[in-house]
């Protein structure tokens, strides 16, 4: 009875030594296997250099451009733009051109219109120097009038025995006349010489229709 025992145990060992050796082979195996599947590492060794650290990125994304309107004081056709998308622009820089047809005419219409009104104004000037030249030498002729008329009458009164009473009423009759046209023209001579009304106004006129112009040029501009 002990000998089969012993033997049966012998078998039994010898199982399980061929069992783990089965096993150490299958697992040696295993991670060769896993070992060739891994991609082969290579290392390179450089010098170390002191210089610029530059990071890239590539990734799909969206993107936001700072743009800025321009606003024109003028409206019209575009017609030209020197600047192109990217462009680094600088102030001063004349960027587009608009459609300056219509601008043109209007300040062509206004250089017009003040070259007309400056004429205007010149022409009062000369007809108001005119009209007061004449106003005066009238008025010089009536003061002249009325000195020899009231001379006359003066002689005639020193010498009213010489003269007839009716002469020496008609003579005072036309002094006095001649005193009130020379007195009346001489207030309106004054006021009329004194007055700039006409050519106030149409020295305002020169200054709006210059006003115009500067506007229509800088429009144009």
């Amino acid at each position: 009875m002990k000998k089969k025992i012993k033997l049966k145990a012998k078998w039994i060992w010898l199982a399980l030594g061929i069992s783990f050796a089965a096993g150490g082979f299958y697992y040696y195996k295993q991670q060769a296997k896993n070992r060739d599947d891994l991609p082969m590492v290579t290392t390179t060794e450089v010098t170390a250099e002191r210089g610029d650290l530059i990071i890239s990125l590539e990734s799909d994304g969206s993107a936001t451009i700072d743009y800025q309107n321009i606003d024109a004081e003028v409206t019209g056709k575009l017609t030209k733009v020197y600047v192109k998308s990217g462009d680094r622009i600088k102030k001063g820089q004349i960027l587009a051109e608009i459609d300056a047809t219509e601008y043109q005419k209007m300040y062509e219409t206004a250089q017009i219109a003040y070259e007309k009104a400056k004429l205007t104004y010149q022409s009062k000037v000369q007809t108001s120097t005119l009209e007061n030249t004449a106003l005066k030498q009238a008025l010089a002729e009536e003061k002249i009038k009325y000195e020899e008329l009231l001379g006359e009458y003066n002689t005639m009164v020193t010498l009213k025995a010489s003269y007839a009473q009716s002469e020496i009423d008609g003579v005072k009759a036309q002094m006095e006349a001649a005193k009130r046209t020379y007195e009346n023209d001489q207030n309106k001579t004054r006021v009329t010489t004194a007055s700039n009304y006409g050519l106030n106004i149409e020295k305002m006129n020169v200054e709006m229709a210059k006003v115009q112009l500067e506007e229509a040029q800088e429009a144009l501009d």
